[in-house]
């Protein structure tokens, strides 16, 4: 499966927190609004994700990039936030 959300293709969007040591990213994702097998997305789904030792390390602020990959356990939109851009896994 492509790292796009299923329905309609558009990169996730991504930023870092005020705080410095989180970032969110979102995305359109079908499950997580309708349920599986729902036919339309909605982008409701973001997250604010850890940095640090408990989470994802931050590589580089800007443009934001950050390890490991991210996965939506919903729909399976899988990539990596490289250079300030989504990267599909």
């Amino acid at each position: 499966m492509s790292g796009l959300a299923p329905a309609l293709g558009i990169p996730p969007t991504f930023g870092m927190e005020a705080d410095g040591e989180h970032f969110w990213w979102s995305h359109d994702c079908i499950f997580h609004h309708y349920g599986r097998g729902a036919d339309r997305p909605y982008r409701t789904r973001e997250q604010t994700l850890p940095l640090g030792s408990d989470g994802w390390q931050l590589i580089m602020a800007e443009p934001l990039m950050v390890a490991p990959s991210i996965l939506c356990s919903g729909c399976n939109t899988h990539g990596f936030i490289r250079e300030g851009k989504w990267v599909s896994a």
